[in-house]
């Protein structure tokens, strides 16, 4: 049962609990626990803590994804830089094709659509 809520990402619904508080966001870096965000550079961890925490965000629907977020932090920073409601529609879009087997997003991708 656990297998597939989490492969669905089921495991996420609760927290729109929280994005209806306004203690979180739709979209922005995700929230990190505190022993391992204390491990982050500190102005990494700075600049990932200007905006709300989002349930999804660049570095989610990245192949980065599959590795630590310290490990490609250039997906928030981007996300930091550029937040705006064009960038989250396209990141919940993203989302919801990537739940579904869609193609992860790159920083190149990202740049090309919204820096241009």
């Amino acid at each position: 049962w656990s297998r597939f809520l989490r492969r669905y990402h089921l495991d996420e619904l609760p927290q729109f609990w929280a994005v209806a508080q306004g203690s979180m966001s739709l979209v922005g870096p995700r929230p990190e626990m505190v022993g391992l965000s204390a491990t982050f550079p500190a102005d990494f961890v700075a600049q990932r803590t200007s905006v709300l925490p989002g349930m999804t965000g660049a570095w989610q629907v990245s192949d980065a994804a599959a590795g630590l977020i310290c490990e490609a932090p250039e997906f928030d920073r981007w996300y930091v830089e550029h937040a705006s409601p064009s960038v989250d529609a396209f990141l919940l879009s993203r989302t919801i094709s990537m739940v579904c087997g869609g193609s992860p997003v790159t920083v190149a991708e990202l740049n090309d659509r919204f820096c241009s």
